[in-house]
């Protein structure tokens, strides 16, 4: 169907047959209904369409000054205007819940007047002009969303978040797809302004991203967009550190020990376990995930070399090993140790300084190691005497004031400190050959490796 307009009409011809009764235009124009799209005229209507006389701006040379500010603020406000108008939707089913926008089909409604012109633009930019004018500096609701932070959020199952709302009036209307909205009450401020969501803790049939959204008194609207996170993800972010936990760190050979993770260290599942070194590591085919599995240790360990590594992995990439010693052999006295055990500085009289000066006291600890690292012999010393167990006088004294001068004794790298009216060295190894400072001393013989006697260091806690 063509569409006819901008025709020159003699003015008679609609003034006297009109109704009702059109005042004086200086423009006349027709199109047929088939033209335009009007949702109210059958086909085969006519319109006519004018302008007030004197309404349109008179055309200006180059010479003109150009428009005046109360013009150049008015055509300002009309392409705000328009502007708006060209940012809302063609259709009604394009109008979203997170979008402060209307239809340009006919959504709002309109008084339809037989002959009248006015099109849903004109009523859509008249609204819009006469906000502007009501509310200067202001923007009208269908042309402004809603500012919500954060716009989009990623979540574990049960996890809080705090919204907030900016740029609206209240009361506000809200709601989510998916878990609970409430508002706080902060003193001095808006409760409104403020919502805590919390996702669901379970999202089975949520939608993917859960949308929350919000709308204010004046119809403008605003949304976040969450998204729950894997369960496996979220346990990589929040979860457990990852640890190992047995009853013991020696095995006899041919013996079975179950491997299990720390409860207050599990990982996130699932965990992938490996075996470094002899022995078998047994896993339920089934099941490798909930049951922990069993370690089979070797029927010979000859010179330590079976001693086995276990390490777990969870789904994170975080991993835990553990290390085990395989004994196969029983004998005493294989390990020895000498440790120092210091204490307060005791008042001295040192001849190759002057006057007196206080040096730090020292006692010893000896203890002799079966192949299984168990303590077979223990003794200490403290002020010239070797006691069976630990002295009850030992660092009871009160201490005396710091040392002054500070000439210490010549005593060697072995030596645990100085004691004495004169001041003399004590060397580790008293009574005890050869016995490091602070170390261990390894007594095996090649046959005692040979037989697999494997220990665990009593200093390090790992297989000697």
């Amino acid at each position: 169907m063509a569409k006819v307009k901008n025709q020159d009409i003699p003015t008679d011809q609609f003034e006297e047959t009109l109704y009702p009764p059109l005042e004086f235009k200086d423009q006349y124009r027709r199109v047929l209904s088939e033209g335009i799209d009007w949702p109210k005229l059958p086909e085969g209507v006519e319109i006519v369409t004018f302008s007030k006389k004197e309404s349109r701006p008179p055309q200006r040379n180059s010479s003109d000054p150009g428009p005046s500010p109360i013009q150049r603020e008015w055509r300002n406000e009309f392409d705000l205007c328009s502007r708006c108008w060209m940012r809302q939707p063609n259709y009604t089913s394009q109008i979203s819940r997170c979008k402060s926008a209307g239809s340009k089909h006919y959504i709002q409604d309109w008084n339809y007047v037989p002959g009248a012109s006015r099109t849903f633009h004109d009523l859509f930019m008249k609204d819009c002009l006469d906000w502007r004018k009501a509310n200067p500096g202001r923007t009208p609701p269908l042309c402004e969303d809603l500012g919500v932070s954060p716009f989009s959020a990623s979540l574990c199952p049960g996890e809080e978040i705090t919204i907030t709302i900016e740029n609206g009036v209240p009361p506000y209307s809200y709601g989510a797809d998916c878990g609970e909205l409430s508002v706080p009450e902060y003193p001095g401020g808006d409760p409104f302004c403020i919502i805590i969501y919390t996702a669901p803790e379970d999202p089975f049939g949520c939608p993917d991203p859960i949308v929350v959204f919000f709308t204010d008194s004046q119809g403008r609207k605003g949304c976040c967009m969450i998204t729950i996170l894997p369960e496996e993800e979220c346990c990589c972010l929040t979860g457990p550190d990852l640890a190992i936990g047995v009853d013991s760190l020696v095995m006899g050979c041919n013996q079975t020990q179950t491997i299990e993770l720390d409860p207050d260290s599990s990982g996130c599942p699932p965990i992938e376990w490996s075996l470094s070194g002899g022995g078998e590591l047994v896993l339920d085919p089934e099941n490798p995930d909930e049951y922990p599995p069993t370690y089979h240790s070797p029927a010979t360990n000859p010179n330590c070399t079976e001693n086995p590594t276990i390490t777990a992995i969870d789904v994170c990439g975080n991993s835990a090993s553990i290390q085990l010693a395989i004994n196969c052999k029983t004998k005493a006295d294989v390990l020895q140790s000498a440790n120092r055990l210091p204490c307060w500085c005791c008042k001295i009289t040192n001849p190759n300084c002057a006057g007196m000066e206080y040096q730090s006291s020292s006692g010893l600890h000896w203890r002799k190691f079966d192949c299984a690292g168990n303590v077979s012999w223990e003794k200490w010393w403290w002020k010239g005497i070797v006691y069976d167990a630990f002295p009850p006088a030992m660092c009871s004294d009160p201490p005396p004031p710091p040392c002054v001068n500070n000439c210490p004794c010549t005593c060697g790298v072995n030596t645990c400190g100085c004691w004495g009216g004169t001041g003399y060295c004590l060397y580790c190894n008293w009574g005890t050959p050869n016995v490091p400072c602070d170390g261990i001393k390894d007594s095996r013989t090649v046959a005692d490796k040979q037989e697999g006697c494997c220990p665990i260091n009593p200093l390090t806690g790992l297989p000697y």
